[in-house]
This record gives C-alpha cells, structure tokens and sequence, in this order.
C-alpha cells in the first residue's frame, strides 16, 4: 500500500482481524451468478492476501476447486462448502432458523478443536448464530451492512 492513504477504520479492523481466526459466513450458495456472492468471494481474497487468517462457510455442492476457477480466485483461501438441504416447503422463517442451528452446531464443533474465532457476515440472518457466539464464546462479530433500512425483516 505504498503511496495509499489507508482509513483508520480499515486499519484497526485489519489489526483486529489479524490477531485471530476470523470465519466468514455466508447463507449464499456457491458458486451462482449474483453479485454479492461474487463480492464476497473476493473480500475474502483480498483479506487472505493482507494477512488474515479466514475461513469462508457456504452453502454449495461442487468441490473448493470449482468455485475457485468460476470466481477466478488467484490467492486461495480455506473454504467449507456444506450441502444444506431444506427438507419440503418452509417458510423463510424456518429455513433460516434451521440453517442458523446448523451452522451453530459446526461453530461449536470448530470452538471445541481449534479454539476462539472471530466472525464477519453482511447477512442479517445470522443474527442468532452472532449472538450465540457472542454469549457462549466470547467471539468479536464484524457485520457489513449494505442498507439502511431492510426490504423485509429477515433481510
């Protein structure tokens, strides 16, 4: 970053980020043709490339490889695609509340073998997997917002 003036903010947060295993999740499957995936595949290329230990959770069903090549990642990074299946018809209520439990149990199973972790989201949806993790295990929850206000409370 020679000759680029760097905002405070960004740098404390790099900082912070750096000193721990930071775990990015994300409800979006992987790969698919919509913007906000692909920003999020390459915040975390540029993350890994400043340093940060990361680790992306999604939603997919093809192989780390493949969603590598369709997002033309130069610097991998760890990447945990999970097969989540929505059984029948569900409410959006309920499949987040499924996929949030889902996702806490993993969380657990990560703080028990590898330790504290950080997590970051854009996603409202995590709100009760962030406030678990939180409570239970002391996590630091970084969430990017992108609207003021949301389309639908869910959102």
């Amino acid at each position: 970053m020679i000759g680029r003036r760097v905002p405070l903010g960004y740098a404390i947060l790099c900082s912070e980020l750096m000193s721990k295993r930071l775990i990015v999740l994300s409800s979006t499957p992987l790969p698919n043709v919509w913007a906000n995936s692909s920003q999020l595949v390459k915040t975390c290329e540029a993350l890994s490339r400043a340093g940060v230990l990361l680790e992306l959770w999604a939603q997919g069903k093809t192989n780390k490889e493949e969603v590598f090549l369709y997002y033309r990642v130069r610097t991998k990074f760890p990447l945990r695609l999970f097969p989540f299946k929505r059984k029948g018809e569900r409410t959006v209520f309920s499949g987040h509340l499924s996929y949030n439990s889902a996702v806490i149990r993993k969380l657990r199973i990560e703080y028990r073998t590898h330790g504290s972790f950080d997590l970051y989201t854009r996603e409202v949806i995590f709100w009760p997997t962030l406030v678990v993790a939180r409570l239970l295990w002391g996590s630091h929850i970084f969430f990017e917002v992108h609207r003021v206000t949301p389309r639908n409370w869910y959102d």
